[in-house]
């Protein structure tokens, strides 16, 4: 079975979009603009869940890597899913029957 080159270009789009998550979220703990320590768990509003840990090496050019993917991921991501949804929707609806 041959992949044609449009599919293969979507599947290499969504790995470049995993790699680009997996990288976003590594760098979380190096933002520039956070606080000086993080934040407690115990207390409200309990901002610990988007930022649990925080480094004291901090880069500001994570914050703008982070403010850029920022603008597009989300987006993009929805756009991938809901391109890869609808085949899959549709064998499952072939094998039910």
């Amino acid at each position: 079975m041959s992949i044609s080159k449009s599919s293969l270009a979507l599947n290499n789009l969504r790995a470049l979009v995993i790699i680009v998550v997996i990288a976003f979220h590594s760098t979380l703990a190096y933002l520039g603009s956070l606080g000086p320590s993080a934040f407690p768990f115990d207390i409200s509003p309990y901002q610990w869940r988007a930022f649990p840990m925080v480094d004291s090496h901090r880069w500001f050019g994570f914050d703008i890597f982070c403010a850029w993917q920022d603008v597009y991921l989300m987006a993009l991501m929805f756009f991938l899913s809901a391109l890869f949804a609808r085949p899959s929707c549709r064998e499952t609806l072939i094998a039910t029957k």
